[in-house]
């Protein structure tokens, strides 16, 4: 019985037209920042030797003339570094117009940063009033 009262639907609600938008918008946002983020770990500056897709082929090459007389768990090892090159390899094509992307990414985070500086002005001022019960 209970289980048949909590149930109930509820009725919906069309969405209005500026809730569409804003929804939009913060996709739109949101992707801005994953580019940008994405962009600056792929072009992060690694420890050691620059691999250059020619190093890369070579050692895929020296790893598959390996491969056959390895023992299982040397084999293992040479599989998964062949995986990650192949990974790597396929990435090096990548090219971000970073300044492009930088761009965009300032114009979204000097939204966010007003956004957060106006909600922490108002917990500061919601703090601020004295004969206000909080939860």
């Amino acid at each position: 019985m209970a289980a048949a009262t909590a149930t109930k639907s509820r009725k919906k609600t069309p969405m209005s037209a500026e809730h569409k938008a804003a929804l939009a918008k913060g996709r739109e946002e949101g992707r801005i920042v994953r580019q940008y983020l994405e962009a600056l770990e792929a072009t992060k500056p690694r420890r050691g030797r620059k691999r250059t897709p020619e190093t890369i082929r070579k050692r895929l090459a020296t790893i598959d003339s390996k491969l056959p007389e390895a023992a299982p768990l040397d084999r293992l090892h040479l599989v998964e570094e062949k995986k990650d090159l192949q990974a790597e390899l396929a990435q090096t094509g990548d090219v971000f117009d970073m300044p492009a992307l930088e761009k965009n990414f300032t114009k979204v985070a000097r939204q966010w940063d007003l956004l957060l500086f106006v909600a922490d002005r108002r917990c500061q001022c919601c703090r601020a009033l004295p004969g206000q019960d909080r939860p």
